[in-house]
């Protein structure tokens, strides 16, 4: 036997894994976050590690910190933890959507995937950092993988994973999964139905979940709830009104905003190979399985906005896309095969041009977006990262700080003797906003720093709207003299001393 084939036949996967990897590695060092979520999980898996599970919320299933908990007891350390198992998912995402596309049209398509999904800026970018949805896709990935295999008992494990991940894989994985297995089940009866009960059981743990966190036994409640108070579609409107607005929302993601994250010619190839597929003109079962799932993933996508109506240029889009992108690579490369055998084959120079002009357009695309999507974070996250070292660094243990967000994450990311004081639970015991009642609020929690947030939904101006302003701010017990202004997203860094 020769022992070198296997190495041989997936040179080409580990090149660009190698190069993924390298690749994210330097972004790690450089991109500070999607928002507040990277640094959130930090703070959720420690706490998993040494806590348990406090609050449950749907926003949060389990099996992400639960993996990572698992690790930081060993490790011991949160944003290794977090950072790895992103990356290493991502990684392992990328290659078998690559092991996928070589199956289904071959060495070349294989090398189109590998090539978009090396650096496209989502798909690169939060496996930089410590978002939950490189493992869901992964696992989503996977559960194909292994429907394609015949073998529908790792396929349903691998999705009741997705699951536990994000509630939203019952919709872009579920149905997938169960029309195919359905399908292919009479010769396998068995596997099916097992695969199917071990769904039903996931599916019962996530609802309970749901029903603890929220009160509920609808497991998108709180969700749907939470996204529609804060999309467009926050106050009542008429139903014709709502259906017209949820229209331009799809149209302009599908338009304006997928485009500039892949390049047109990729969503040109991608709708090029779904017609293909669905006309017959590409069949082979591989093909088929990932086209159903690029529909119901990129249909579920588009069908947020729809729903939920933020502005199309809302963040949330970008990570709800992260698993519909290696579909996308997918079927663009099926498409892509399609367009050069009606052009004579790859040795015509037509071809030839179609392929680089594709590749040219999505790097010019991809290396705007990431750049853009740094020169972000360097903006609004970068600075609340270095405000939160400063605290390490500066303020003794034992203090008390009114603090949130990223840098109340950071600092619980591993163990500390700080108290910090959340504007939410401020905003439960003196909700009247009087410079008085905030006073004794200073008092009764030996408060010696404060983080003011401007916008509303931080709690900050509801519990003190007379802060923002006035470098030095007088109470009846206390003094805030100003420290640091950030203005980009909007905080303000108080020293508090007695009065």
């Amino acid at each position: 036997m020769d022992r070198g084939r296997p190495i041989r036949d997936n040179a080409v996967l580990l090149a660009f894994l190698a190069a993924g990897l390298g690749w994210r590695i330097l972004l790690a060092l450089r991109f500070f976050g999607w928002e507040e979520d990277d640094y959130s999980n930090l703070a959720r898996s420690y706490a998993v590690a040494y806590e348990g599970f406090g609050e449950l919320s749907v926003s949060h299933l389990p099996l992400y910190y639960l993996v990572n908990g698992s690790l930081i007891r060993v490790v011991g350390h949160a944003e290794i933890v977090c950072r790895s198992t992103s990356m290493l998912c991502g990684l392992a995402a990328m290659a078998l959507a690559m092991v996928l596309a070589r199956r289904a049209g071959g060495r070349r398509a294989e090398v189109f995937c590998g090539a978009v999904l090396l650096c496209q800026p989502e798909f690169a970018l939060y496996a930089s950092s410590s978002l939950r949805e490189p493992m869901y896709a992964a696992l989503g990935l996977a559960g194909i993988w292994w429907i394609i295999q015949r073998r529908p008992v790792l396929a349903a494990l691998a999705m009741v994973g997705a699951l536990l991940v994000r509630a939203e894989a019952f919709f872009t994985f579920w149905p997938g999964f169960l029309l195919l297995a359905a399908a292919r089940g009479r010769g396998n009866r068995k596997a099916f139905f097992g695969g199917l009960g071990l769904m039903a059981v996931a599916l019962l743990l996530v609802s309970w979940w749901a029903k603890v966190g929220s009160g509920s036994w609808l497991l998108f409640a709180p969700q749907f709830q939470a996204n529609l108070d804060t999309g467009g579609v926050a106050e009542s409107r008429p139903l014709l009104e709502f259906l017209t607005r949820g229209a331009r929302v799809s149209v302009g993601m599908a338009l304006l905003l997928l485009p500039s994250k892949v390049g047109w010619p990729l969503v040109l190839l991608a709708g090029w190979g779904t017609i293909q597929v669905a006309r017959k003109q590409i069949w082979n079962r591989t093909a088929v399985v990932i086209t159903l799932f690029f529909v119901l993933n990129v249909g579920v996508w588009l069908g947020t906005g729809f729903v939920f109506q933020h502005a199309i240029t809302h963040n949330l889009y970008w990570k709800w896309l992260y698993a519909t992108v290696p579909l996308l690579a997918l079927t663009a490369a099926f498409g892509l095969g399609d367009v050069v055998e009606r052009l004579g084959g790859w040795r015509r120079w037509g071809a030839r041009a179609v392929v680089a002009g594709t590749l040219a357009w999505f790097l010019a695309c991809a290396g705007i977006e990431t750049t853009r999507q740094i020169q972000r974070a360097d903006e609004l996250f970068l600075p609340q990262l270095r405000l939160a070292r400063e605290i390490e660094r500066t303020v003794p243990p034992g203090t008390a700080l009114i603090i949130d967000h990223i840098p109340a994450s950071y600092l619980a990311r591993r163990a500390h003797d700080y108290t910090l004081v959340s504007w939410f639970d401020l905003a439960e015991e003196a909700p009247d906003g009087s410079p008085d009642g905030f006073d004794e609020l200073l008092s009764a929690h030996d408060v010696r720093w404060v983080l003011w947030f401007e916008e509303g939904w931080t709690m900050a101006p509801a519990v003190a709207p007379f802060l923002g302003g006035d470098e030095r701010v007088i109470l009846r017990d206390h003094v805030l003299e100003l420290q640091r202004r950030e203005d980009s997203y909007g905080w303000v860094w108080y020293r508090v001393d007695r009065r």
